[in-house]
């Protein structure tokens, strides 16, 4: 459980250069079909919380993760005020690297290749 927090961290140095903080990962059951949730409050008391009952799989969930992220790195630029899913957010995800259309139902689950996810393994084991 505790991994999505040294994950959390590893994508933050490689995709914002630690230009943010740093915020708890909880994996848990979600409703219906969520696979992750990006949660804030005006006071700055936010979480990401990850999926545990939708068999997904740690690589695939690594991608829900920097989904997740796009949501708090915009929340750090912009606040509480903008769309969830809105402009802000999507020149976010595609300054990471989403490719195509990128709306709500754009997941990250697909994000990390194998080798890619590999790589982000092996920098957690030299923590």
């Amino acid at each position: 459980m505790y991994i999505w927090n040294y994950v959390f961290n590893i994508l933050l140095q490689k995709y914002w250069d630690t230009a943010y903080r740093t915020v708890p990962v909880f994996s848990k059951d979600l409703e219906d079909e969520m696979l992750g949730s990006f949660q804030c409050t005006p006071h700055g008391f936010n979480a990401i919380l990850l999926a545990q009952n939708q068999g997904l799989s740690d690589r695939q969930l690594m991608g829900v993760l920097l989904h997740e992220m796009c949501h708090h790195a915009v929340f750090e630029q912009y606040g509480i005020e903008v769309e969830p899913h809105g402009a802000e957010w999507i020149v976010e995800m595609r300054r990471v690297g989403f490719n195509g259309e990128i709306n709500g139902q754009t997941d990250g689950i697909d994000f990390f290749s194998e080798p890619e996810y590999c790589e982000i393994l092996e920098l957690m084991e030299e923590k």
